[in-house]
């Protein structure tokens, strides 16, 4: 497969790779194997973020297969600052569930508290904060609903909510809000993901189901989930978490497959299916099933990081240029060139007033 410079699972550290290995063991033999071949190559104070979120599992399945470790003690404490920090954090999100309902928006739970809800226990599946998503129309009533339960947005990107609404909304997925008290942070969505179309959003909204762990509150189902995870993954080089791995093997466990074809079917729909080929790619590289790739050798087209980088002038500006473009083709997929275009320059226009936000 053309690579492309995507960072691939021989970029992830050996820590990392046994971790996500012993998550997935099948047998007691092959997470032992694993975990012992952990055991004396970690070192538990160079853990990085993705590893410590992969720690509820890894210590689930542990003791599911009754196997202790040298560093029990220091994943224990690991174990229990995530147990906490998902109680309250689904906590927030049965409050903002209900306040929400109760002004009449009704909330999407999506990622990784949708996804929560196939696990054994909650806290298996951690989150650095919640996501809900709503319809375009309500994001004005939302924040304000939002800001009396104390929830507080980006002080320098509201006022260009409001402005340019229109563009805002075009051009990026979701604001940020943290909690005054708590500092919970929730992401508010009015599009599943960065780079979903608007069509692929509507069909979503039509193609929900009840969410099992909140009453009145809904969840998209399981082939969009399935999509998103792996979109996700791709696009963010898996720099996000490594959590989206254990999230597919789990899923597969507990359905009967079917989905994976509709979830490619929708890929070919947004034209994203190099991409969603190449998530399976990776997946078949850690033994979870996935379909297998329908061209190994399309090139994955990603967007290519310049925040905190420094380039030569020239380098970013063709950088920005190629970012510029894998933005819109992926934004407005069924688009020909002069509405691409003219999206472009939108886009452009979108990135100079979110920049000169920040300054």
């Amino acid at each position: 497969m053309k690579l492309n410079g995507f960072n691939t699972t021989d970029s992830l550290s050996k820590t990392q790779l046994l971790m996500i290995k012993a998550c997935i063991a099948k047998s007691a033999s092959g997470h032992s194997a694993a975990v012992r071949e952990w055991e004396a190559t970690v070192v538990m104070n160079e853990m990085d973020y993705r590893c410590l979120r992969l720690v509820p599992f890894f210590m689930h399945k542990n003791k599911q297969w009754g196997i202790a470790t040298l560093h029990d003690k220091r994943l224990k404490v690991i174990y229990k600052y995530w147990w906490l920090k998902t109680q309250h954090t689904f906590n927030q999100l049965k409050v903002v569930n209900a306040t929400l309902l109760k002004h009449g928006i009704q909330p999407i739970v999506i990622k990784g508290a949708s996804i929560m809800s196939f696990y054994v226990l909650p806290e298996l599946r951690s989150m650095a904060d919640f996501d809900v998503l709503i319809r375009p129309a309500e994001i004005k009533k939302a924040l304000e609903i939002l800001k009396t339960i104390g929830y507080e947005a980006d002080k320098a990107k509201e006022p260009l909510l409001f402005k340019h609404f229109g563009l805002i909304t075009a051009f990026s997925h979701s604001f940020d809000f943290t909690h005054s008290l708590t500092g919970t942070r929730l992401d508010l969505h009015w599009k599943f993901g960065s780079l979903c179309s608007k069509q692929f959003n509507e069909k979503l909204m039509q193609n929900l189901e009840s969410y099992s762990l909140l009453p009145g509150a809904l969840k998209p189902s399981i082939e969009y989930e399935v999509f998103m995870i792996i979109i996700h993954a791709v696009v963010n080089r898996q720099m996000d978490n490594l959590n989206w791995i254990v999230d597919i093997a789990l899923l597969n466990s507990k359905e009967n497959k079917n989905f994976w074809d509709k979830a490619r079917k929708l890929a070919v729909l947004e034209k994203k299916e190099h991409l969603f080929d190449y998530g399976c790619y990776i997946l078949l590289q850690h033994g979870v099933y996935a379909p297998i790739p329908c061209n190994v050798n399309a090139k994955v087209d990603i967007l290519t990081f310049t925040s905190g980088v420094k380039l030569p002038k020239m380098k970013l500006y063709a950088t920005l240029f190629k970012n510029l473009r894998i933005n819109i083709k992926y934004r407005f997929p069924d688009t020909g060139f002069f509405v691409k275009s003219y999206q472009a320059i939108r886009f452009a226009r979108y990135r100079a007033i979110t920049k000169n936000a920040r300054k």
